[in-house]
């Protein structure tokens, strides 16, 4: 379908008017208004359609990563612990090892008792920082919670054209080979078990701190499914924040498609303007609403004169409008009738009466006496 010239505004328009009519509204319509309506339609649908496809991505990416940093904190919390025990085992080494009541040269085995020499050195390792602190990263425990939302992942790849906002994005690469991996699955071939088709993926849109999960100390994928996984963790993030979008897309598409073409506004902006009759120059403009400003001021001021009363609203000296302070109304007979009448119709019970109703059925006072 050939749209060119009509913008994504005005396709939501005449798609909404299509799928209120009924199919005999649609038919007694002229040719060029019912084709054009249809048509405003289908491509209304595709487009919410990618957009659905793209939110369930990124939903089904961010329960995955949930999950995965649910079992990230409960390892570094593990970590934690023994981290805990390894400084702990230090310190009681130390105690024991300045015990005066122990000869000098007993006093290192003394000290062992009940204690790992393996503990110890982590312990002293940790003191001095030598042993990094737990990492959170919930990359690596993706694994298994990724092995269900991997079976949608062939045909997100497959039906939406995702572009990234910098030409040069080294992601790209990733997904076009993911791409051809996915289809060439598609028609029978084993693409994942070839070791040496893998040695060709493109590795340079990994980040560094997530490289010892998914390469080799020689830089070749550890595992497809490890690659991939890191690939759709990375593409969420990045379709969420609008670095990357989707071709023919509404809610996830490039924001630079619901603008007006610069070329198209430097030729139409003159006449457009001379409709609205607007100034073009910003001086000007702001001298035109200098005008009217003064203009309503001067019909305000003759309407307050003509009346003879006080305006609602005042301008004080500093050129702020203040509200007229409400007098205050007094007592009124018929309000206090209502409000009589209203708390006539409603049956009081009282506290005490409700206690005792209450420890009729549960035996309430049991509990106090």
């Amino acid at each position: 379908l050939d749209m060119v010239g009509m913008g994504p505004a005005k396709i939501r328009f005449f798609a909404k008017e299509a799928k209120r009519e009924k199919a005999k509204g649609v038919s007694r319509r002229q040719e060029g208004s019912r084709y054009a309506r249809i048509a405003c339609y289908l491509v209304q649908s595709l487009t919410d359609r990618r957009d659905a496809g793209v939110e369930m991505f990124i939903k089904l990416m961010q329960r995955v990563n949930n999950l995965a940093k649910k079992m990230a904190d409960k390892a570094v919390l593990k970590q934690d612990l023994s981290r805990r025990e390894d400084v702990l085992a230090v310190a009681s080494f130390a105690e024991k090892g300045l015990d005066r009541n122990v000869p000098m040269d007993k006093r290192i085995p003394h000290a062992l008792e009940g204690l790992s020499e393996e503990k110890i050195k982590r312990g002293i390792g940790i003191l001095k920082g030598r042993t990094p602190d737990p990492d959170r990263n919930p990359v690596p425990y993706l694994e298994p919670f990724f092995s269900n939302a991997r079976k949608f992942i062939p045909d997100f790849f497959k039906h939406l054209d995702i572009r990234f906002e910098d030409a040069q994005e080294p992601m790209k690469g990733a997904v076009e080979f993911l791409r051809r991996i996915h289809e060439a699955a598609a028609e029978g071939a084993r693409p994942a078990k070839e070791k040496k088709l893998w040695r060709e993926a493109p590795t340079d849109w990994i980040p560094d701190h997530l490289k010892k999960y998914v390469l080799t100390s020689e830089g070749v994928v550890l595992s497809p499914k490890r690659y991939e996984m890191t690939c759709c963790h990375l593409l969420a993030q990045k379709l969420k924040g609008n670095r990357a979008w989707v071709h023919g897309g509404h809610r996830f598409g490039l924001f630079e498609n619901f603008l007006i073409a610069l070329a198209e506004w430097n030729q139409d902006r003159e006449r457009y303007y001379a409709l609205l009759g607007l100034p073009l120059d910003v001086e000007e403009f702001l001298a035109w609403l200098r005008r009217l400003y003064d203009r309503q001021l001067r019909r305000a001021a003759a309407y307050v004169a003509r009346e003879k009363r006080k305006p609602d609203a005042i301008l004080d000296e500093k050129g702020r409008w203040n509200l007229k302070r409400l007098e205050p109304l007094g007592p009124s007979p018929e309000a206090d009738a209502l409000g009589d009448r209203i708390y006539g119709r409603i049956s009081l019970t009282a506290l005490a009466d409700m206690l005792i109703d209450t420890d009729n059925e549960i035996d309430l006072l049991r509990h106090f006496v």
